[in-house]
């Protein structure tokens, strides 16, 4: 009984204020400790051999996103691991903390956007008043997309209709092409409509088989669609050096 009381002091050294050592039983702080290092054989099997709270899950998913030096692809695959196993998302520390909130807080939105796929609440307020999009940086590019989702999330919870987003495009010029990547936010299939302009205004008329890509009816929303059009077959004369300019639109159906 002693060794297993130095055992669970050890364990709470480790993983300083989670909770008091009488609170929790030895398995509990066992599924904290391999969670927090992301030993996910270690967390399956003892995923395996007991059941549970989805509260102690939650905690279990909190400690892990707070841990530093994890990659996030073990963080993602240990979220998924206690998620699966009935993990409380929305699991609050003594500070209302979520999980969601951590992974911007510490700045893993992969996570983040992981977290809000699998129903994470971007509504949940802290002790300080604070929403997740707080958590996020003001103007950084690399926030825009998780930015979007987040609204798109809190619209739908208040029962708002939200409209679909292009976001983030890249623009790749080449000799007799344009290719284009973008991020799409939406809540379904939606039409995607690409279109080019002269320097005057004037749309350019552009056959279907030019434009190829993510781009039509039933796009589905994520990062990195592809855009190409070939403009030495629409255009094969060229644009006498003149100005092009694109558009991109996404509209529901």
């Amino acid at each position: 009984m002693r060794r297993l009381t130095l055992v669970a002091l050890a364990l709470m050294i480790v993983l300083p204020g989670v909770c008091s050592a009488s609170a929790m039983s030895l398995a509990e702080l066992q599924l904290i400790q391999f969670s927090a290092g992301s030993d996910h054989r270690k967390a399956a099997v003892l995923l395996t051999s007991h059941v549970f709270s989805s509260q102690t899950l939650g905690r279990a998913l909190l400690t892990s996103i707070q841990t530093p030096k994890v990659t996030e692809e073990s963080r993602i695959a240990t979220a998924d691991l206690l998620l699966s196993k009935g993990a409380w998302i929305n699991y609050p520390n003594a500070s209302n903390t979520t999980p969601l909130m951590a992974a911007i807080a510490h700045g893993h939105l992969r996570l983040a956007e992981y977290l809000l796929e699998e129903g994470a609440n971007p509504d949940s307020i802290d002790m300080r008043g604070r929403r997740a999009v707080d958590f996020l940086a003001s103007g950084a590019p690399e926030h825009e997309l998780l930015h979007a989702l987040l609204r798109r999330e809190s619209d739908l919870r208040a029962g708002i209709a939200s409209n679909p987003v292009i976001m983030n495009i890249r623009m790749n010029v080449q000799e007799d092409r344009l290719a284009l990547s973008y991020d799409l936010v939406s809540d379904d299939k939606v039409c995607v409509v690409f279109a080019a302009f002269n320097q005057n205004g004037e749309q350019l008329g552009l056959p279907v088989m030019v434009v190829s890509g993510d781009v039509g009816c039933d796009v589905l929303p994520g990062r990195n669609l592809q855009v190409v059009w070939d403009a030495l077959k629409s255009h094969p004369l060229g644009f006498g050096g003149a100005d092009v300019s694109v558009e991109m639109m996404a509209t529901n159906y």
